[in-house]
């Protein structure tokens, strides 16, 4: 039997029933299913079900635990990879990244117990959804019969409100410094062109970025007003250093912009353009080298223009397969996976464009959004 990750092997009936009734006998574990008032199950080493509390129950709306008992938990929760492979659960190439299959794995292998988070995406009777857990696996012997007590906590609400302090406030924190500096020279009777121009440049891109957050908050596009306008891509690379030029996320890292032929304007929305680029090449510092280099391109194609974002780092195989999930970050903390599902989610459904990247260990990671003239 294939697998990519973790067994493909599954108990027969009998043993899988011998197994249940070890965890329905047990008094300790009738302590444990009654008393944590959070999310609980019990697994055996195949990760199969073997018990679920009530609370559990309740959140998937299943009132008898015997049709899931054997199940594995993304087959539970109707992840929507569980069953792209034919052993299903645990065996297929997203697996490898997912912090549940991991967490099982490292805590079997390694007797102990293990923490990870886990992002993932699922689909409920047709009602898509992208869900972030805290998982705990505590591993326990009982009759000499090894399982593992599973501990889910959903924090994906305390996910959204992390993303949101973590880039939300911080752009606007941004935006509201250009404000009070326009707002000083206006005391002082500065009151020229530039200025004005300033404020109302502050003013708009404040009122995108609310509306834009709305849209990440709310999962709904409906919150976005377009503004398609002619975008003169000289000054999108001038905003784009002027952002940058301090910013810590730069630190010794080098950028550089490679302006492209011919017609250089662009009718597009440019306060979502902004925030595209502005998330690549923040990730692109991000994953480069202390002293890396990151380049800033756009060239015009037949019917398009393209702009590119390239650092020399190589993404792995594994991380690729997840790269637009909402959630998933290959840094392991709350807070993150946000930057380049928005790429995906504003550069094709509001600007109608084509987003995409590639990777390879010689040439380091391109990521492109192609937008039609």
């Amino acid at each position: 039997m294939e697998t990519y990750f973790d067994t493909p092997l599954r108990n027969a009936d009998d043993v899988l029933k011998v197994k249940i009734d070890i965890i329905n006998k047990s008094p300790l574990m009738e302590v444990f299913l009654n008393s944590i008032s959070g999310l609980l199950a019990v697994v055996d080493e195949q990760r199969q079900l073997i018990s679920i509390n009530k609370k559990y129950l309740e959140l998937l709306d299943i009132e008898n635990p015997e049709e899931l008992l054997g199940l594995r938990q993304g087959e539970i929760i109707n992840c929507v990879h569980a069953h792209e492979a034919p052993c299903g659960c645990g065996t297929t190439q997203f697996c490898r990244t997912c912090g549940a299959a991991v967490a099982m794995a490292t805590s079997l292998a390694e007797n102990k117990p293990v923490e990870k988070y886990c992002a993932i995406q699922t689909n409920n009777r047709g009602k898509a959804e992208d869900i972030y857990l805290q998982i705990k696996c505590e591993p326990i012997v009982i009759e000499d019969t090894r399982f593992i007590l599973l501990f889910l906590h959903d924090i994906t609400k305390e996910q959204q409100r992390l993303m949101l302090e973590r880039s939300f406030l911080h752009d606007i924190k941004n935006m509201i410094a250009g404000l009070s500096m326009a707002n000083y020279q206006l005391s002082r009777g500065r009151c020229n062109e530039e200025v004005i121009k300033s404020v109302d440049t502050s003013t708009r891109s404040l009122i995108k970025e609310v509306e834009l957050q709305s849209c990440l908050i709310n999962n709904n596009m409906d919150y976005y007003k377009e503004l398609i306008h002619q975008v003169c891509l000289e000054n999108l690379f001038t905003d784009l250093a002027s952002i940058y030029h301090n910013h810590p996320v730069r630190n010794n890292r080098t950028l550089t912009f490679h302006r492209g032929e011919g017609k250089t304007t662009l009718n597009t929305d440019g306060a979502v353009l902004l925030r595209i680029m502005t998330n690549m090449i923040t990730n692109a510092f991000e994953a480069s080298e202390e002293t890396g280099i990151v380049d800033v391109y756009w060239v015009r194609e037949d019917r398009s223009v393209r702009f590119t974002v390239h650092n020399e780092t190589f993404i792995s195989e594994d991380n690729q397969l997840r790269i637009y999930q909402r959630n998933f970050s290959t840094k392991e903390e709350p807070g993150r996976g946000i930057g380049t599902y928005t790429m995906k989610l504003f550069g094709e459904d509001m600007l109608g464009g084509s987003v995409g990247f590639s990777s390879h260990r010689e040439k380091g990671t391109d990521f492109y959004i192609s937008l039609p003239i």
